[in-house]
């Protein structure tokens, strides 16, 4: 057996040997060595080294004359890698030492070495939950923040008049309790209500998580979350603030502080999803993350935080995403390649650099969508990008101060494409005309004009409640 001092010298010493040597594994799981096949008795002394060496050559010549050369104990391991039953010849004299030459010439023996070590130990398994094939769910038993879940209310438009939906005899689904059902963690603070192109199912984002909830339509359940807590070092997630579709096969978080590959400030994370034959969601597979790299230089700004994302799906250019932020400016972004395609620089927003938010297709124009860029101290904007031409230029300057939070294109019965636009801090709305950028309506105050003529009654929840055991829910 080899001593373990000699294993960690990690080398044999042959004096007066010309060596062979090959290896094999061990049965009993020790590290030995077996000497065959010599042209003359060996002698092997085992002291701070191990020294093997011709028994009549010690005796005619003296140790001191005899040619030394070493073998790392690890070169010979390294022999399997190759084929079996192969040696590893003509590597002593590479290995020799120079003080050697003196040694006599006659004793020039041979000898056969075979090193036996233990199997190596299997490799570890892949604990990746992102493994393809593999349906993994990794779920903590903590959650982000005391306060997790939130409630969903669904209006059904098929009733005449005011109706919310029953679903399992509530009018509302806990979205913890339905996360836990499926074997996810409650998440912290639902923002974005999202529905698929098809319909069928609805993701609902978390401003507190990394991560994000898909709700089967049918019964307004959660049935799996989709996440990158568990893809570190090459991506740690932030705080998701909304999303866009993809097709119904993809779906492309925005994360506002995440990073990928060592670089902060924002990624967006992209999810591919499958479907059985009645068109139900069956999986999800993480499929890459694209991350800030160099984007502040290109765009001009000091910083990057994506804030929302959006595209046109009516035609040939949906795959670009363009992609607002709150540091100011903006980017095209390529969904099939996960790459960026064009950065705006800051000086083409204007005043407008900062506070981007939401982007919404045009109706019919296939190449268009529309940004809004709204502060609460500051100016408030809406951008036009053409994705054909890759061109960014400035529809309507909005009023300051005002904190333009809500944008949808709307038609009026005679036919005028307008764009309704709200403010949140002012709690006001404006009427646009697309094909000039007038107002048709400004500062019309929602208070005032609409929400102050409407009595509600409105009903009080104990501060620590359990919706499993509390049937009174506020209402809207």
């Amino acid at each position: 057996a080899l001593p373990s001092n000699i294993l960690a010298a990690n080398k044999l010493q042959f004096k007066g040997f010309q060596p062979v040597v090959k290896r094999a594994l061990s049965a009993t799981n020790d590290t030995y060595m077996e000497i065959t096949g010599y042209s003359t008795t060996p002698q092997v002394q085992i002291g701070k080294d191990a020294i093997v060496s011709p028994k009549s050559c010690v005796e005619s010549s003296g140790s001191n004359r005899l040619t030394p050369s070493w073998l790392p104990v690890a070169c010979a391991v390294a022999t399997a890698m190759l084929p079996s039953g192969s040696r590893m010849a003509a590597a002593v004299p590479i290995l020799a030492w120079a003080q050697g030459v003196e040694a006599s010439v006659s004793c020039t023996e041979t000898v056969e070495v075979t090193i036996y070590t233990p199997p190596a130990a299997p490799a570890p398994p892949d604990l990746n939950a992102q493994r393809p094939g593999c349906q993994s769910q990794i779920a903590k038993n903590s959650t982000a923040d005391s306060i997790v879940g939130g409630t969903l209310y669904v209006y059904d438009t098929t009733f005449v008049g005011s109706k919310w939906k029953k679903i399992a005899g509530k009018s509302y689904v806990d979205l913890a309790d339905s996360s836990i059902k499926a074997g996810c963690v409650p998440k912290h603070k639902p923002h974005m209500v999202l529905p698929s192109p098809d319909g069928k199912h609805t993701i609902i984002t978390y401003t507190g998580d990394q991560d994000y909830a898909v709700l089967r339509n049918s019964d307004f359940s959660v049935m799996m979350c989709p996440s990158v807590e568990f893809l570190k070092p090459k991506v740690f997630g932030g705080a998701v603030h909304t999303g866009a579709w993809f097709t119904k096969n993809t779906f492309l978080a925005v994360d506002m502080t995440g990073c990928v590959d060592g670089i902060c400030g924002g990624a967006i994370h992209r999810h591919d999803f499958t479907y059985d034959g009645t068109g139900a969601m069956k999986s999800f597979t993480y499929k890459s993350s694209l991350g800030h790299t160099n984007v502040a230089a290109a765009r001009g700004t000091t910083a990057t935080k994506p804030i929302a994302i959006g595209n046109n799906p009516s035609g040939a250019y949906s795959k670009l995403f363009f992609v607002t932020d709150a540091k100011g400016a903006g980017s095209i972004m390529n969904a099939d390649t996960m790459a960026w395609d064009t950065h705006f620089n800051a000086g083409l927003f204007g005043n407008c650099s900062g506070g981007g938010l939401w982007v919404v297709p045009h109706p019919d124009d296939p190449k268009i969508v529309l940004a809004q860029y709204g502060k609460q101290d500051s100016a408030s904007c809406i951008f036009k990008i053409d994705m054909q031409a890759k061109t960014l230029t400035k529809l309507v300057q909005l009023a300051d101060n005002g904190d333009a939070h809500g944008i949808q294109f709307c038609k009026t019965d005679g036919g005028e494409l307008t764009i309704i636009n709200t403010n949140r801090q002012t709690a006001t709305l404006d009427v646009v005309k697309y094909s000039d950028g007038s107002f048709l309506l400004r500062d019309y105050d929602l208070n005032s004009q609409a929400f102050d003529a409407v009595q509600v009654t409105r009903q009080s929840e104990p501060k620590k409640r359990r919706l499993s055991v509390q049937q009174k829910k506020l209402q809207p």
